[in-house]
């Protein structure tokens, strides 16, 4: 399972990559601190899951889920974030994110999540072959 990274922090990018970087099961494809690098990178490289901070430059994370969930909608968004205030979970929510994580408190769930989303990325996959 390919995904990305759009995250504002080089602190939080790197404790994700340290978090994430020795899992066979995911396969990171590129990863941005800035809004527009991160919607181009996200068209091009196509990846099954982003894993998006809201405060990034440019503009707000909220505009790289908006701009991707309207055109790539199967692709999934993990929401992790700082400003986890119950108005940006409800915002994301309904511009399509499937998960919202708070930085401080449940940054561990991430790779669990990620092993879940490859598990079932797999068994569709295999289900695919089938047919």
């Amino acid at each position: 399972m390919k995904f990305f990274i759009a995250d504002g922090s080089k602190l939080g990018l790197r404790r994700l990559l340290m978090l994430l970087g020795d899992k066979k099961e995911f396969e990171l494809v590129g990863y941005s601190a800035d809004v527009t690098a991160a919607i181009i990178s996200i068209q091009t490289v196509k990846p099954q899951v982003v894993i998006l901070d809201l405060d990034m430059r440019g503009r707000n994370g909220i505009d790289v889920l908006k701009m991707i969930k309207h055109e790539m909608p199967d692709t999934i968004f993990i929401i992790l974030t700082n400003a986890a205030s119950e108005q940006y979970r409800r915002r994301c929510k309904e511009l399509g994110a499937e998960y919202f994580f708070d930085k401080s408190t449940e940054f561990s769930l991430i790779p669990i999540t990620l092993k879940k989303l490859a598990a079932q990325c797999e068994h569709e996959s295999a289900k695919e072959k089938k047919k």
